[in-house]
């Protein structure tokens, strides 16, 4: 019987103490939800944290078996300490399926865990289908230029999901969810903590805007930077954002990149400007509500993403929408 078939035994991972939590859970059981289709399938939560019982209280009365996983002895993130929990949770539950988000934590631990249990690894899930009874998963190929299904043939396999690939339904009260507690193992005596330490925190006036505008390396010299400050300053809760590499080359601070290793921001309106699209900037902002995508290359994967696309130079192209605002501008006085 195959793994469409039969009914599935799903398995999320989930950071306690990442402060959002309850969203990211949400977030995993609409992807296992989606996974398990009409058939329904059996979905746990395994939620790691010095305190995990708060959130955890709050998902199973939502009808989820919740492992409350405290790791007081190890805290913070260990993917020893992880990997063996999670690896007995899921020979517990004869998991067919673990589920994690697709951000460093998640792409740490999936191939360790897929490794230890010689299951499937599938990263950066950003959609799941069903043909023949048979599940499919796409991913981004080739730094996004191009998306491929693909199935698993392995009894487990472990998948990281794109963050706002599938959009999270309110926790709704159900009845039969557990509380499960369990004490992680301490840390092995091999690795000493370091400690975390925050690297750059987003811009606040980012997070709050409505409209936002994001430069990419498309729009060529730094210079340039003043049409897209430009453009933003025409809407009254706008702010500039710019992709990983407009930052590492030091034309914007770090609190204003957006994407898998910066925000994650969800404005009404989502201005691409000469970016590409690489599935690395897109899991920053798929979750807004209009994306619109100015490129010159036709074949710029942000297209693919985009509710409005414009193949124009964007030297050309924000100069007229300037000009034309400010003719409008003039004309209403």
């Amino acid at each position: 019987m195959n793994a469409a078939a039969a009914k599935l035994a799903i398995v999320l991972a989930v950071d306690a103490d990442s402060g959002a939590a309850i969203d990211q859970a949400a977030e995993l059981l609409a992807a296992a939800r989606r996974l398990a289709g009409p058939e329904g399938a059996e979905i746990a939560v395994a939620l790691f944290g010095a305190d995990p019982d708060p959130p955890a209280r709050e998902l199973a009365a939502a009808g989820v078996d919740v492992y409350a996983v405290e790791t007081a002895g190890a805290a913070g993130y260990w993917r020893e300490v992880w990997s063996a929990v999670l690896t007995e949770i899921l020979s517990e539950r004869s998991a067919t399926h673990l589920v994690l988000r697709h951000d460093s934590l998640g792409l740490d631990l999936a191939p360790t865990l897929a490794a230890r249990r010689e299951a499937a690894c599938l990263t950066g899930v950003e959609a799941i289908a069903r043909e023949n009874d048979e599940l499919l998963f796409r991913r981004p190929l080739y730094n996004g230029k191009l998306h491929g299904w693909m199935k698993s043939v392995a009894p487990l396999t472990v998948l990281t999901v794109q963050p706002g690939a599938f959009p999270r339904a309110p926790l709704e009260p159900a009845a039969g969810g557990r509380v499960i507690k369990v004490s992680a193992p301490p840390a092995p005596s091999t690795v000493r903590p370091l400690g975390v330490r925050q690297t750059h925190a987003a811009d606040a006036g980012l997070l709050a805007a409505e409209v936002v505008v994001a430069a990419g390396r498309g729009i060529g010299r730094r210079e340039n930077l003043e049409l897209i400050r430009r453009l933003a300053a025409l809407f009254p809760k706008g702010a500039v954002a710019g992709s990983r590499p407009l930052c590492d080359d030091g034309w914007l601070e770090y609190r204003r990149q957006v994407g898998q290793t910066g925000a994650t921001v969800a404005p009404k309106v989502y201005l691409a400007c000469g970016i590409s699209g690489s599935a690395q900037h897109v899991a920053g902002m798929r979750e807004s509500g209009t994306i619109v995508a100015i490129n010159r290359d036709p074949a710029a994967p942000i297209f693919q993403y985009a509710d409005v696309g414009i193949v124009d130079d964007l030297l050309e192209f924000i100069p007229a929408v300037l000009a034309a605002s400010e003719g409008a501008v003039k004309n209403e006085r």
